[in-house]
């Protein structure tokens, strides 16, 4: 019977560890797993928060063009030179704005096809439509920023002082 004891004695005396080091591989996976998981996550929030901002960006400049053309002062057409236009904007922080440039592109003739088209007084005046947007957060750092372009075309009689008829 002493044999039998010392035999199983010596048996747990000669283990070499080797289910503590397929514990220790199985945790190290498993945290890589996990920290290369936290990486993909953080990288997916990044990316969804700069959408939402594009996005507001560009709500903001269509917001601040649209106030421009109700503008009845925004299109001077007597003046054939670039007008600027700030439109604030309200949002959640009351911070984000647009500015509009408001540019004299050219004087055309009226195009054919319009009613107006067959009295040669009457001008078609192009204006370019350049809305700038900021998106600005709470610490005022600006943290995007979108253009919205825009062609608007006016019919008056004449062209501006000092613009040619093309």
């Amino acid at each position: 019977m002493k044999g039998v004891m010392m035999k199983n004695y010596t048996t747990m005396n000669n283990q070499q560890g080797a289910a503590l080091i397929v514990g220790m591989i199985v945790l190290l996976v498993m945290t890589l797993l996990g920290v290369s998981t936290m990486s993909s996550m953080t990288t997916e929030l990044r990316i969804a928060n700069n959408s939402q901002t594009h996005n507001k960006a560009f709500q903001i400049a269509a917001s601040g063009l649209n106030a421009a053309l109700d503008d009845a002062s925004a299109v001077d057409t007597g003046v054939s030179t670039a007008q600027t236009f700030n439109y604030p904007v309200a949002d959640v922080t009351d911070l984000s704005k647009s500015t509009v440039a408001i540019t004299y592109a050219a004087c055309l003739l009226t195009p054919d096809g319009y009613s107006l088209s067959q009295d040669v007084t009457m001008k078609g005046l192009v204006h370019d439509f350049r809305s700038t947007a900021q998106v600005i957060n709470a610490s005022n750092q600006v943290i995007g920023t979108v253009t919205h372009v825009n062609g608007v075309q006016t019919i008056r009689p004449g062209c501006p002082t000092g613009a040619v008829a093309k």
